[in-house]
């Protein structure tokens, strides 16, 4: 008997109230989620996945260039309940006219059965400046290392996501992004830099329901500290605090991996003041919902903000922020040995 489906068009206006309700936006960059990962990732959470070799539940197509779910009569009574009331009114029980199957999948989601890291974090974590950006990247040379089979998933966008036979990879990290950076120069300064201004829709999202191996890699605080030059380091620890604490009530089983900073150009105060953060992250991460930190500030000594040299050229890439491919490597070192204790 050939299989019947049900067709709904996602949810292209509000997040659902669990997300906070807030409207969804689109910054168009390469990390960012839409209306069908948005979907997927809420009805999997609610059903308890991933788990189980599972990580994408229906296909989906486009109408007029919407995109539209085809779910099958077997699975819909299971999810019905989960769509939201404009969902529900789209629902029909034949394709749309104009409907087109495509091959979109629900992006940045952990792999069942294997381990995972998500990755948030700024330049430095997407690897910018190194010889080839996201694929040189401190997470993807960690990857790497740990998994010898890992090669970059072609199905997720811009480089971003790595996939092994045991270990998997997300890499959601944006150049200029920040606890909560308020400098008023530009871009830097809103969704999605912010991670408070991001949480809702990119990282409360997520579908982690402590079924799979997984963990979150969060290391921000440099851009605040650059940018707003005002800000003490415990003023950006408070940010810290509190949105370290928003992720472990989010998701309580999941581990939090946070990290210091390094050095960042030869100003003397701008540094000094990323070695009080730095202090401050290694006797408090624990305190405020973290379960590790990896001491990047020690990868090299060129990265040690007080003694170090951001003019090195053998681990910084001549901007005297950014490490070169060689430099990643050395934070790679430190991540990896911090990953394999873990799991």
């Amino acid at each position: 008997m050939a299989e019947t489906y049900k067709y709904f068009a996602y949810e292209t206006g509000n997040l659902r109230s669990e997300y906070g309700g807030d409207a969804i936006l689109s910054n168009a960059d390469s990390a960012e989620i839409d209306s069908l990962t948005l979907t997927q990732r809420h009805i999997m959470r609610q059903l308890g996945y991933v788990k189980d070799g599972t990580d994408k539940l229906w296909r989906s197509g486009t109408v007029s260039g919407a995109q539209w779910a085809r779910v099958s009569d077997n699975l819909y009574p299971a999810i019905s309940s989960y769509l939201t009331t404009a969902e529900l009114a789209s629902v029909v029980s034949s394709a749309p006219v104009g409907f087109s199957l495509t091959g979109d999948i629900p992006v940045f989601q952990p792999k069942p059965r294997k381990k995972n890291v998500i990755v948030i974090g700024d330049s430095i974590s997407a690897g910018v400046s190194t010889t080839n950006d996201l694929l040189d990247s401190p997470i993807a040379q960690a990857i790497a290392d740990l998994d010898p089979t890992a090669i970059e998933n072609s199905l997720e966008p811009n480089d971003r996501c790595f996939e092994g036979l045991v270990w998997a990879s997300c890499n959601l990290a944006l150049g200029g992004s920040s606890w909560g950076n308020t400098n008023a120069g530009g871009g830097d300064a809103v969704y999605p830099k912010r991670f408070d201004l991001a949480w809702n829709q990119r990282f409360r999202t997520l579908c982690l329901n402590g079924e799979e191996q997984v963990a979150l890699h969060i290391w921000l605080g440099t851009n605040d500290l650059s940018y707003d030059t005002g800000l003490s380091a415990a003023q950006v620890w408070a940010r810290a605090e509190t949105h370290i604490g928003n992720v472990r009530a989010e998701f309580p089983s999941v581990p939090i991996i946070m990290g210091t900073c390094i050095r960042r150009t030869e100003g003397s105060p701008l540094n000094t003041r990323i070695d009080a953060y730095n202090t401050l992250l290694r006797a408090n991460y624990a305190t405020i919902g973290a379960d590790d930190y990896v001491d990047y500030a020690t990868a090299h000594p060129s990265f040690d903000p007080l003694t170090g040299n951001s003019g090195d050229l053998t681990v910084y890439a001549g901007d005297n922020v950014h490490p070169s491919t060689a430099g990643a490597g050395h934070l790679a070192t430190l991540l990896q040995a911090k990953l394999n204790t873990v799991f």
